[in-house]
């Protein structure tokens, strides 16, 4: 049925709606956009809004100013696609790699490839990723998701993390040897030898004070509730929540 996708576009864009679901629709879609030009900036506005847009502009000026932080938000807010692309463009960005750890290899290959479609690319080309058993990246990549194995290994053999602007830590929350590992090892490098190299520890349930102080009391940025909350509360922003979180008491709005 892929292979179907350019001649109906084409032929009879008008239909294109009424046989394919609406995500499926928007990928097929971005994917026979025209070409990114080289040095064009990227989207900081997407076309399918989702909750983590209404705190992008704040962790962009958040990591414009510090050079870690902590973002909380809850499953399905699309942190894990969005906030990679919406802080590609940020100066302290320029000219280097964004570097996203994800737990598993399914997670990482699959994170990648949305984000490569959001842009109407494929895999490896602005966007790539490294797992164990296979990889996708050319020299104009410049997100790159990787396992925290592969990290782990890559921060060991270029302490310095070389050509990387920033590191974030996705789904910190399942904690494992290796994400601790490996933000230790950044957080390490990040005060010793690269003031500039900015630390994002993502998350959808986590106490974001306590990362906060293990990052130098880096600011907790938190992203409205999920939608279909049984009290309405995901309607409104989530100022009482956020005071919450950066105090260390959980909240429900997240």
């Amino acid at each position: 049925m892929a292979g179907l996708v350019p001649a109906i576009h084409v032929l009879f864009p008008e239909r294109l709606g009424t046989w394919m679901p609406g995500h499926l629709r928007e990928d097929a879609l971005r994917a026979f956009a025209r070409p990114r030009r080289l040095g064009e900036t990227l989207p900081r506005h997407f076309d399918t809004p989702l909750p983590i847009d209404a705190v992008l502009d704040e962790l962009a000026r958040t990591l414009a100013g510090r050079n870690a932080a902590v973002l909380v938000a809850p499953p399905g807010a699309g942190k894990t696609t969005r906030v990679p692309l919406a802080l590609l463009d940020a100066p302290w960005a320029q000219g280097k790699k964004i570097i996203v750890l994800e737990p598993r290899r399914i997670a990482a290959r699959a994170s990648a490839e949305r984000m490569a479609r959001t842009l109407g690319e494929r895999a490896g080309e602005t966007v790539g990723y490294r797992v164990r058993f296979g990889s996708k990246v050319s020299r104009a990549t410049r997100i790159e998701v990787v396992t925290e194995g592969i990290f782990s290994r890559q921060i060991l053999d270029d302490p310095e993390l070389n050509g990387v602007a920033a590191v974030l830590f996705d789904e910190f929350h399942e904690r494992s040897l290796d994400a601790d590992l490996g933000l230790a090892l950044a957080r390490d490098a990040q005060t010793g030898l690269r003031e500039d190299l900015r630390i994002l520890v993502m998350s959808a349930t986590l106490d974001g004070a306590r990362i906060g102080k293990l990052l130098g009391d880096a600011p907790v940025v938190a992203s409205r509730c999920a939608a279909g909350a049984a009290d309405g509360g995901c309607d409104r922003d989530c100022t009482e929540g956020r005071s919450r979180l950066r105090a260390g008491v959980p909240a429900r709005c997240g």
